[in-house]
């Protein structure tokens, strides 16, 4: 590795304050990822001079708008950087957070090839199937209802239920997304596992998608 000096330093720390994970850019710039954590403690010390931000002074992004952007870096088609960039801007703006720009969003959609994709919680603690559970503040806007009721619709015709959908959906997405369970039963391991055997054909799977 090159020698770097303090400002090239401090321009790989600035990378990680706009979103980008520290094993991206060892992977980049040929430097340990346990180096530039160093340096990045040096920044804090105030040993190294503070990059500026590309966000204009903004705060690190919040992980609510990281989540969001890298949602829609995975949907198919895949759409672009500067569509993502606007779109995230508006569930900035919607929630009165500061909206990212355009080079943050970039760093985040490329930190995710070649990576794997899990999700936490992807049934919702049983929302789907359960009257007694429903959906959070957070899932209630329009669209909401239309999407369940594709889901329950499909669900009927396959004769499964709305979690092993779900499920499938998420294995069969491409790239694939891993689902993350916990299960108190028996039953719900067997119909979890019941759920890798369920592929969603290309019509059905546009079902689910399209709906707005």
């Amino acid at each position: 590795m090159a020698h770097l000096s303090d400002r090239q330093k401090a321009e790989l720390v600035r990378q990680h304050l706009d979103g980008v994970p520290w094993t991206r850019i060892a992977e980049h710039s040929g430097v340990t990822v346990r180096t530039l954590q160093r340096w990045a403690a040096r920044v804090e010390a105030g040993q190294l001079a503070r990059p500026p931000r590309r966000d204009k002074g903004a705060s690190r992004t919040p992980a609510e708008l990281v989540t969001a952007i890298e949602a829609l870096a995975v949907r198919r088609p895949t759409p672009t950087i500067a569509y993502i960039h606007r779109r995230v801007g508006d569930v900035a703006r919607d929630r009165g957070l500061p909206a990212p720009g355009y080079t943050t969003v970039r760093h985040i959609v490329h930190a995710l090839e070649g990576l794997d994709l899990w999700a936490y919680s992807p049934l919702l603690t049983g929302a789907y199937v359960r009257a007694d559970r429903p959906l959070s503040a957070g899932y209630d806007h329009p669209g909401t209802t239309r999407r369940l009721q594709a889901l329950a619709a499909v669900a009927d015709e396959l004769g499964v239920t709305r979690n092993q959908v779900v499920l499938a959906w998420l294995l069969g997405h491409t790239p694939a997304v891993h689902p993350i369970l916990g299960v108190s039963s028996v039953a719900q391991l067997s119909e979890a596992m019941a759920a890798r055997d369920l592929v969603l054909d290309a019509s059905t799977r546009a079902r689910l998608d399209d709906v707005r």
